[in-house]
């Protein structure tokens, strides 16, 4: 339903972000009538953590300087969703949701906030090449044609940046970033784990950036454009899919994150 909802916003113009939870107002609720279930910023509680993992279809504009929703709605910005078989490993704790006018459920939004249990892995987020990379040596790289960041907006990182010679410091290219896994592998597309980019603040509550998202079949097809795929060359691919797989899927036990 959610993905519903964005596809009708989506076609649709609004001269403010602002307009889009009232907007839906009338059809959020009746399906909530209907349904029973629980509206999160436009988001409805039986389709967590799906809901969640929606990518930006404008990230070259601003994010809006008034606040219409969470970072972690789908109705912040425009959108597009992803579909992939959910962690189970993935829990909603609590939400809390301020409303406008109290007494309009499917109306505007002053504040937002969830509380999440899931696996939650440390990454390093370089600038340049817009790679992912472990802390730690011993937990790996993820290559971008293999392992993609998708940011909801691009403002304050350049898309253009290349690497710099020049750079007095490399380690200022780097983002420390969270990574929120929300779904799995799904074996008919080859794509997942996939999930949410977060970056904490000072008082260690997080905001989304983005989502991430493993694609073996597409990486596959970016890797043979860019090298002759001879025998030395393919168990060299075969090594690099292990080592994409290691780094996303090693064994972490869960945290729990606030997410605004």
């Amino acid at each position: 339903m959610d993905r519903d909802l964005g596809r009708i916003l989506t076609r649709a113009s609004f001269d403010r972000k602002r307009d889009q939870l009232p907007a839906l107002a009338g059809i959020a609720g009746r399906w909530g009538e209907l349904s029973n279930d629980t509206y999160l910023a436009g988001i409805w509680l039986s389709h967590l953590p799906q809901g969640l993992l929606w990518s930006n279809a404008c990230p070259e504009k601003p994010r809006p300087k008034s606040y219409s929703a969470p970072s972690w709605s789908w109705t912040s910005l425009d959108n597009f969703f992803q579909e992939l078989p959910a962690d189970e490993a993935f829990k909603l704790l609590s939400h809390q949701i301020e409303l406008e006018f109290p007494d309009l459920p499917y109306g505007k939004v002053k504040d937002g906030s969830i509380t999440i249990r899931g696996k939650v892995i440390p990454m390093l987020w370089n600038l340049n090449d817009k790679s992912l990379r472990a802390p730690d040596a011993d937990h790996g790289y993820l290559h971008p044609d293999f392992v993609g960041v998708s940011l909801d907006v691009w403002e304050g990182y350049n898309e253009d940046n290349e690497d710099n010679e020049d750079n007095e410091c490399e380690q200022q290219d780097f983002e420390e970033v969270w990574l929120l896994q929300l779904v799995l592998f799904d074996d008919i597309s080859r794509k997942g784990p996939a999930g949410l980019v977060l970056k904490k603040d000072e008082s260690n509550k997080c905001r989304r950036l983005g989502i991430y998202f493993y694609d073996q079949r597409g990486g596959f097809i970016r890797f043979v454009d860019e090298v002759s795929l001879h025998q030395e060359n393919w168990y060299f691919y075969e090594a690099m899919i292990e080592e994409q797989r290691k780094s996303l899927t090693r064994i972490i036990e869960p945290t729990t994150l606030i997410i605004l």
